[in-house]
Parts: structure tokens; C-alpha cells; sequence
């Protein structure tokens, strides 16, 4: 039987409802004229007639960094069978169908673009999977585009994880890669204890791996507007690949666990409970001491059986042939679906530093010339969103 852990387990979640969306609209600042273009790809979750986010929620990505641009919803099926249910497509066709959608968008908008202008991918959350293949099919294109007219933007990737690395997805029956080298520049932006893009390395550590199950509710749909101009110097990283590629990488701390976010009553023991959700995680290790990452086959295979409720964060991966079964404990199921909209920050809010160019007349996220579309099937209902009163937009 199929459960609420199997679903938080395989993908990350970006879900936006134009009901909702409506609540900030009004806050929305209205561009005029076309500029750079951006090119956004919404998560797996319930389908909202089309599943493109509205234009008033793509306004407002990353604390409104996109505002000034022409902006428009890349449609992809955004299906994941058996998550999104038993008639819908495999995560591997519903990926292949993004990144041909994704590559005649992006030829699209490079033909609008002027002197000095570009063009942005955005992949949130398992959107971040179409861009990831788009950048390794350019990587063979003697056509592809120079270097300065394209750039990406990856948030809440969960083929980034460390925890992912060279992971067979047996439930999704997936096969995560690493992300290639590319000569184009790229932004990773990455919430601490967000369990589907920082899932703990050792997943033995069951508070860690609850905590980021809590994580997956509370820090990964936030992360999408976040203010990158707020991430502190300490917690960027930068490094240029081998082809001239840049990776900014934006690690988001968490103020507190979400485990204690979820349970507040908890807080007393919030800073016990960070000492060992941290152990967790290899990025704790003191210098020099010896690491023991997660054996990630023996998750992989464990998984279908409820062994280790790890969340499938997308990753990189290779199949790893070692089997090791890792007793883990199984966690109070988090909810099925986020709602992105319902969490976007009011753009009259928004106080970054906005990219430059022309101010761009607002293209509301239409499929685009040559685009092609997959209806969506009807994914399952979150029942943790429906224990709280908050169903997902129908």
C-alpha cells in the first residue's frame, strides 16, 4: 500500500493555487517593459488547471529578485507515479516532457532578448530536475547558447543532496545524476533541514531524520522566497568548474529545528535536540575527524519496505549495488502537498536589490510557441493538510 511517508519521501514539493495566490496580488508591483526573461518551473503537487505558477507568485520568488523581468511559467506534467496516482506518468517521462518543454522556451525567450539582456531558468523544487537535464542536454549542443545570455537558478533541489548521491529511487524507480559541469553560471539555494534537499547524511539518526521530515513541512516551500540579499557572507559559497561555470550556493539556516517548530512544547530541549540533529550531518564533523556518509543503496532498498522513512529527496545517483538494511524508525507522516502561494510574501514587501534592464511587460505564464502540455492526473489529497484545516486548492 502506498503511504503519506512513501510521498514525502520521493519528491519535493512546490504547489501553488491561484485562489491563494490572490491574497498577495494586490502587493504586486506590475512591470511595463519586457527585459531579461525568466522562465520558472513549479514543483510536483496537486494540479491547478494548468500547474504554472501565477505570475503574482513568480513575481515574488526569492524575495522578488525576478520582479523586473518578463516572466513565464514553463508547463511540465509534474507527475510522479504511483505518488501523483496509478494512472499518471513516470517521474522519468514527466522530467523528459519538462526539458523539451524547457528547451523551446528558452529558445523562445533568448529571440526576445536584446543587446545585454538574458535569460533565467528557475527550477523550484522538483522543477529543479527539468533544469538539471536541460543543463546536461546543452552541454552537447554545438548550438547552445553563449554563456552570458543564460543562467540558472536552482531551489530546493533535491538532486543537490548529499544524502541522494548516486541513489536508485525504488519507489519512483528514478535514477538520480549528479549535476554535470557547465559553462553556465549557476544558483543553488538550499534551506537548512529541508528534507527533501538536505536530508541528514547519516540517516540512522532518527531524531535528525524526523527532524528533517518536520523540515520538508516548514522550510522547504519558504526557502522559495527567500531574500538572498538576507543569507549571511559565512553561508555562500562560490566555486567555478573546470568549463568556467560559477555555482553560488546559498545555504538558508534555520532559527530552530523544525522538529520544535512542528512541536513547540519541545523547546526546552530545542538545544539537547540540535546537538544531535546536527551529528547528523557531515558538515558538523570537527576538522580532520573521520566521516561515515549514508550508505544510500541500502536506504534505496530498504525504503518500499518502510525499513527507513528517508525522504527521496531528488539526487544525484548511479545505482549502488551494496545492500545494507538500516533500521530506522518510521516518523509521524508530514503532508502530502505545500502550497507555495499560500506562503508568498506581499511584493510590496520586498526589499532586495532588484536585477537591472528595462522594466518588462508581464507575460501571464501562457505555455509559450512550440511548447507542448501533459494533463496532470488527479494526485491523492494530503491528509496532513486536511488534519489541519488547510486542504490544497482543487
Amino acid at each position: 500500500m502506498f503511504t503519506v511517508r512513501k510521498f514525502t519521501g520521493s519528491l519535493g514539493i512546490a504547489l501553488a493555487g491561484v485562489g491563494s495566490a490572490a491574497a498577495i496580488a494586490l502587493g504586486s508591483a506590475t512591470p511595463a517593459i519586457a527585459a531579461n526573461q525568466a522562465l520558472m518551473l513549479n514543483g510536483i503537487g496537486l494540479s491547478i488547471g494548468s500547474g504554472l505558477l501565477p505570475d503574482v507568485v513568480m513575481a515574488n520568488v526569492l524575495g522578488g529578485i525576478f520582479s523586473t523581468y518578463e516572466r513565464t511559467g514553463v508547463p511540465w506534467p509534474m507527475q510522479a507515479r504511483p505518488v501523483t496516482g496509478p494512472d499518471s506518468l513516470p517521474l522519468t517521462d514527466s522530467v523528459a516532457i519538462g526539458v523539451d518543454n524547457l528547451d523551446a522556451a528558452i529558445k523562445t525567450a533568448l529571440a526576445k532578448t536584446g543587446p545585454g539582456e538574458h535569460v533565467t531558468v528557475v527550477g523550484l523544487s522538483a522543477g529543479a530536475l527539468v533544469a538539471d537535464d536541460v543543463l546536461r542536454k546543452i552541454l552537447t549542443d554545438p548550438n547552445a547558447p553563449a554563456k552570458n545570455k543564460l543562467t540558472f537558478y536552482v531551489v530546493a533541489d533535491s538532486s543537490r543532496a548529499t544524502f541522494n548521491a548516486n541513489r536508485l529511487d525504488r519507489t519512483l524507480n528514478y535514477q538520480y545524476r549528479l549535476p554535470v559541469e557547465t559553462k553556465y553560471d549557476t544558483v543553488v539555494v538550499v534551506a537548512e533541514y529541508d528534507g527533501f534537499a538536505d536530508f541528514p547524511d547519516r540517516v540512522w539518526n532518527i531524531v535528525a531524520a524526523v527532524n528533517a521530515y518536520a523540515g520538508e513541512i516548514v522550510k522547504h516551500v519558504p526557502s522559495v522566497f527567500t531574500d538572498l540579499t538576507t543569507v549571511a557572507p559565512s553561508n555562500i559559497t562560490v566555486a567555478t568548474n573546470s568549463l568556467g561555470g560559477v555555482t553560488t550556493k546559498y545555504f538558508i539556516p534555520a532559527e530552530h529545528l523544525p522538529l520544535v517548530e512542528l512541536l513547540p512544547f519541545l523547546a526546552p530541549q530545542e538545544a539537547a535536540l540540535k546537538k544531535i540533529v546536527d551529528a547528523g550531518y557531515i558538515r558538523n564533523d570537527p576538522k580532520g575527524a573521520a566521516t561515515s556518509p549514508a550508505p544510500a543503496a541500502a536506504v534505496a532498498n530498504t525504503a518500499d519496505t518502510a525499513a527507513v522513512a528517508a525522504p527521496d529527496v531528488s539526487a544525484p545517483a548511479e545505482t549502488v549495488a551494496a545492500k545494507q538494511a538500516v533500521p530506522a524508525a518510521d516518523p509521524t507522516p508530514v503532508a502530502d502537498s505545500l502550497d507555495i502561494a499560500k506562503q508568498a510574501p506581499a511584493a510590496s514587501s520586498v526589499d532586495a536589490p532588484k536585477p537591472t534592464g528595462r522594466r518588462a511587460a508581464v507575460t501571464r505564464g501562457s505555455d509559450g510557441s512550440g511548447i507542448t502540455h501533459r494533463s496532470s492526473a488527479n494526485p491523492a489529497r494530503s491528509a496532513a493538510a486536511s488534519r489541519a484545516g488547510t486542504s490544497p486548492s482543487a
